[in-house]
């Protein structure tokens, strides 16, 4: 299983995602509130980032690469996030993994300057029809979560599946 996470303190998406065959497990969103200290937010966190790796078997962490923009404060809690995740993975044995992106969208809608809504276009095409409820009422860090984990195992799971697809595309073009 691979744990997917598009990162930030007040706002996180969150998913499980079957390495084997990109079924999505399990999405949240999980929203801290500014009124809590840091510390208390990176302890929610963390504390539930713990029980995804305790009940279900988490066997990578893959990360949205912090794209830099927006205020410093924020890039240095987010950081904080990550380095709090982190510090788990190693605790844990767990591979932790850095997905720009761009290259996100490019593997997911083979263009790496891709809108939220074309990600979830491309991500419902992706995924077998009974997830369409699943993945319609997500929210964007969800999605963007989601994108991550089927980049990380069509690029290093599964590398031979993009292969696939392209020569797919050739014989039908």
């Amino acid at each position: 299983m691979i744990l997917s996470i598009d990162p930030g303190i007040a706002n996180l998406g969150f998913a499980i995602i079957d390495n084997h065959n990109e079924k999505i497990i399990l999405t949240k969103h999980l929203q801290t509130t500014s009124d809590d200290t840091i510390n208390e937010r990176l302890k929610q966190i963390t504390s539930l980032v713990s029980s995804y790796i305790t009940n279900y078997n988490i066997q990578h962490i893959v990360f949205e690469e912090l794209y830099v923009f927006g205020k410093k404060a924020n890039i240095s809690k987010v950081s904080q996030v990550i380095g709090a995740i982190r510090l788990l993975s190693i605790q844990n044995n767990i591979p932790l993994h850095l997905i720009n992106p761009s290259h996100m969208k490019k593997i997911i809608t083979d263009n790496g300057r891709a809108e939220k809504d074309e990600i979830l276009e491309s991500i419902i095409d992706i995924l077998p029809d009974s997830q369409y409820n699943q993945l319609i009422n997500a929210e964007n860090h969800e999605i963007d979560a989601i994108g991550i984990g089927i980049t990380y195992v069509r690029d290093f799971v599964n590398p031979d599946f993009m292969k696939k697809e392209k020569k797919k595309m050739t014989l039908f073009a």
